[in-house]
């Protein structure tokens, strides 16, 4: 799912470059933009099924910059730290 989406966010992201305005059906080009239209599932910031759908959309995104495997495993040993501490839990 997360590759999708940011599949469907670079498309829309495109699309307004090239016209500008925004996609009709995806947005500005943003991946908040796109995940907007999709239902929303409860969850706390920093729980762990908060930080593992993070660390999947950062796995997914690394992959389509092009980082390697061992920088997106850097990002997420980081997403990791802040999630065990709870950074930005209100």
């Amino acid at each position: 799912m997360a590759t999708d989406l940011i599949a469907a966010a670079h498309a829309a992201d495109q699309w307004r470059e090239s016209y500008g305005v925004a996609h009709p059906g995806g947005g500005t080009g943003s991946l908040y933009a796109q995940a907007t239209l999709y239902p929303r599932v409860a969850t706390s910031q920093c729980s762990a099924r908060y930080c593992a759908a993070l660390g999947d959309v950062l796995t997914a995104h690394g992959a389509h910059r092009g980082m390697t495997k061992c920088d997106v495993a850097r990002h997420r040993f980081v997403l990791g730290k802040l999630c065990l501490y709870g950074i930005g839990n209100p």
